[in-house]
């Protein structure tokens, strides 16, 4: 008898525990959909905050439309956002070769990545094998589909500047991946509720930096205090 067909799709996990009397904080992951990088940063949120991970399925191919639906918020923030990639030229045009790289090249071109991606001397070796890993999980042809999601990804401005949610924009200085910090002054400029928040010497996978607490740059900045138990962050 065949075993029926199980459609894995977009859904939120709990890191370790739930603490339902706290806002919820829902992190949306990176180009590997897994949400498990987010490990380190776990026990400090926990402290006061509900956690969950978008997790992505490896092979899920979803539209930017089908998977902002999956996802409701009352305050944002962002960690080193891919806005700025369809804007620059280099990555723009460069990610269309992805097309082109043999299968076997596909390991060793993730770990040349790396020191793009991350601090590499502020990050244990831990989580750089997390990281690796993470990365190597994703399949080509789905990292060919994600890559073209940011080729096409783009919001007319007057539409940003119409959220009102307080919103926390987190650059790393050292990004060698992408234009963070500039990228953080742009969108500051357009979202009407919004604070900057440098990282003077990080790179693009910050939250996995050994130095680098999530919940102590929230509670720094006044990002934690609300009223409503029920308020949802989004990172």
């Amino acid at each position: 008898m065949n075993k029926p067909k199980i459609l894995r799709k977009p859904c939120l996990l709990v890191p370790k525990t739930i603490h339902l009397e706290y806002p919820l904080f829902v992190y949306l992951p990176g180009m590997d959909g897994s949400g498990k990088l987010l490990g380190t940063q776990t026990d400090g949120l926990e402290a006061a905050l509900d956690v969950r991970c978008l997790a992505i399925p490896r092979n899920d191919i979803t539209s930017w439309d089908e998977l902002a639906s999956s996802v409701l918020f009352e305050r944002i923030i962002l960690l080193n956002p891919a806005s700025s990639f369809r804007s620059h030229p280099l990555f723009f045009w460069g990610s269309q070769f992805t097309d082109l790289d043999p299968i076997f090249l596909y390991d060793t071109g993730a770990l040349g990545l790396l020191p793009f991606l991350a601090s590499l001397p502020r990050i244990n070796r831990g989580a750089r094998q997390e990281l690796l890993k993470a990365m190597r999980s994703v399949p080509p042809e789905t990292l060919r589909w994600r890559i073209s999601l940011l080729r096409e990804f783009y919001i007319d401005e007057y539409k940003l500047s119409q959220l009102t949610q307080p919103i926390l924009l987190i650059a790393g200085a050292n990004d060698r991946l992408l234009p963070s910090t500039t990228e953080a002054l742009r969108l500051a400029n357009i979202f009407p509720n919004s604070r900057i928040v440098v990282l003077p010497e990080s790179g693009h996978a910050c939250l996995l930096e050994k130095d680098i607490n999530l919940y102590e740059i929230m509670l720094q900045n006044d990002f934690l205090e609300c009223d409503d138990q029920t308020t949802k962050f989004i990172a």
